[in-house]
């Protein structure tokens, strides 16, 4: 019985983890969208216009 306790207990933790940080994602997958047409830009993939379009379109 103490086996299945802590089970559980390790794995709320675990889950808890999970869910917290999971809720951060979403401004770090946002600014790695506004790098990729940086990045591009950079190496000249693409032309100032379409740099701004893109950025444009992500604010």
């Amino acid at each position: 019985m103490m086996l299945v306790f802590w089970a559980l207990v390790i794995g709320g933790i675990v889950w808890l983890v999970r869910v917290v940080t999971a809720g951060g994602t979403g401004a770090t997958e946002h600014s790695r969208a506004k790098a990729i047409p940086e990045e591009r830009f950079a190496r000249g993939e693409i032309s100032e216009e379409e740099f701004r379009r893109m950025r444009k379109e992500l604010q």
